[in-house]
């Protein structure tokens, strides 16, 4: 297995998953802040779990957090 470094340190709009870089924009509202928090929050939640299975102790601790922020900004922004 190698680690290799990435090519290129992505910036926050090139990050957005599943799009091209460059493509979204702050103003890009075909997902809303809300519901990209709600799938962080289902995401890491269930990320936790597999964690938890496989005694990953810190890392599923980590995850836990992770949901309780995305279900926190998820609510707000509702």
């Amino acid at each position: 297995m190698s680690f290799l470094p990435p090519k290129k340190a992505a910036t926050a709009p090139e990050a957005a998953v599943g799009r091209p870089e460059g493509d979204a924009t702050p103003d890009d509202d075909r997902v809303s802040r809300a519901e990209t928090a709600a799938y962080v929050c289902q995401m890491s939640g269930e990320l936790a779990a597999l964690a938890r299975c496989h005694r990953l102790d810190s890392v599923a601790y980590l995850l836990e957090m992770a949901r309780r922020e995305a279900s926190s900004l998820a609510s707000v922004n509702d």
